[in-house]
């Protein structure tokens, strides 16, 4: 009978979050043509509906239905100095597409709207490539150092590029977000790539370099999250039908070294270690608090 249960209120939370979905999209849809007309003050105005739009109305409202419609206990440890004035990046394990949620729930209504890297060839991907462009995702188009060897004039020329998109928001903060294993992490992915590291993947360090260049000063502090989810791993239906019981959200706010924003990943040796070196540690104490808190919560050893 619990199972069944659980089975209806997963349709009900799939429902309204697909029904949000539509209302919301269509209305930026609607909303987006104006970024044709307008120019400066007016629109960047529209991009700022639009934001609020997506940030306040959809991850917010996405946040409320795991919050209260769910009896699943939402942890959250850390955030007590996160706020709404600061930009930030922020860099999290990936384990499920539970994360997404488990963010949305911890940080919709404390830090500004999220943005995150988009390649630029994703903006002819029908609806996607719309809506990002529409929200004025920042486009990324990376040069590798065999490119930038080949034609020096590309050498920094992809930050560049980055930063006059940031130009565009003017004096309005934003939260880039970046899952830095690339992927979620699965058995089969840990195995393949032989990770050291017990509950996670091997960490890229070239994205995170990449951002904390291409914000520059704008870039208030990083957040370093883990995501833990007590018993599991779970699904994403798992979630919507309320079997998950804790999720844990653990943030510690901290400062990338100097050396990152001031080199170039590509071709910067002394960049580059420093990057490395910098994610390397902070993925042995990310791994180190995921072992802790399996331990603490009776959870056998997995990925």
């Amino acid at each position: 009978m619990y199972r069944l249960f659980a089975q209806l209120r997963g349709v009900c939370v799939m429902l309204l979050v697909a029904a949000q979905t539509i209302v919301l999209g269509t209305l930026i849809f609607l909303i987006t043509p104006l970024k044709f007309v307008t120019w400066g003050r007016w629109r960047s105005r529209v991009v700022g509906v639009l934001e609020r739009i997506a940030h306040r109305g959809w991850c917010a409202f996405n946040g409320w239905i795991m919050r209260h419609l769910l009896p699943t206990r939402w942890t959250i440890r850390g955030d007590e100095h996160v706020t709404r004035g600061r930009t930030y990046l922020l860099m999290a394990n990936h384990r499920s597409w539970n994360d997404l949620f488990a963010m949305m729930v911890a940080f919709t209504n404390h830090v500004p709207p999220y943005k995150v890297f988009i390649k630029q060839q994703l903006i002819w991907l029908p609806i996607v490539g719309q809506v990002v462009w529409a929200l004025d995702f920042p486009f990324m188009k990376r040069f590798t150092r065999e490119q930038i060897e080949a034609d020096p004039g590309l050498k920094g020329r992809d930050v560049e590029t980055t930063r006059r998109m940031f130009a565009r928001y003017g004096d309005r903060q934003v939260t880039i977000f970046n899952f830095v294993e690339g992927t979620r992490i699965t058995p089969a992915k840990h195995a393949a790539q032989q990770s050291p590291y017990r509950h996670l993947l091997k960490p890229r360090a070239g994205g995170v370099a990449y951002a904390i260049r291409a914000i520059g000063d704008k870039l208030d502090a990083v957040l370093d999250v883990t995501f833990y989810y007590v018993g599991g791993p779970w699904s994403f239906w798992d979630l919507f039908c309320g079997l998950v019981p804790e999720v844990i959200v653990d943030v510690r706010e901290i400062q990338p070294p100097a050396a990152i924003a001031e080199g170039d990943y590509s071709t910067d040796d002394a960049a580059r270690e420093a990057a490395q070196a910098w994610i390397t540690e902070i993925w042995n104490d990310k791994d180190a608090l995921l072992e802790q808190l399996a331990a603490e919560h009776g959870d056998r050893a997995r990925v």
